[in-house]
């Protein structure tokens, strides 16, 4: 089937002004060790081998949760979560892109829970972080 199809040049100035403008509206605060927004670290270990991560959790201006992850082992920076849901102390995160999942309960500053990518399933465990 064909289909039309339009490419325009990107402006990196103006990525770059929006993404700070989206970055500056989000808080990564939080008031007590079993509140899910802020900075964490974990890592998984696949088959003998440790894949470090850092979990982004912020409030936006509305309310709802936003979360991203890095996997700083691999390079990969600013994965944005679809799904990022929390009821105390239930947190549930979803990235379709690498068609990963997390599952975990938040309790006295740790998430622990499991990650599910590719039909497979690994223990997770992340540590409240000081910052990105």
């Amino acid at each position: 089937v064909a289909l039309p199809l339009t490419i325009t040049r990107g402006d990196p100035q103006a990525d770059k002004a929006q993404a700070a403008a989206q970055e500056a509206g989000k808080d990564y605060s939080h008031a007590g060790p079993n509140e899910l927004t802020g900075h964490w670290k974990g890592a998984l270990d696949v088959q003998g081998m440790k894949l470090h991560l850092a979990l982004h959790v912020a409030k936006l201006p509305n309310g709802d949760l936003s979360g991203s992850l890095d996997s700083l082992d691999q390079g990969a920076k600013g994965m944005p979560a679809n799904v990022v849901r929390f009821t105390a102390p239930n947190a549930h995160l979803e990235w379709k892109m690498i068609d990963g999942t997390y599952d975990g309960k938040l309790q006295n500053g740790k998430i622990s829970g499991k990650w599910r990518q590719a039909g497979q399933t690994f223990p997770l465990v992340f540590a409240r972080s000081a910052g990105n």
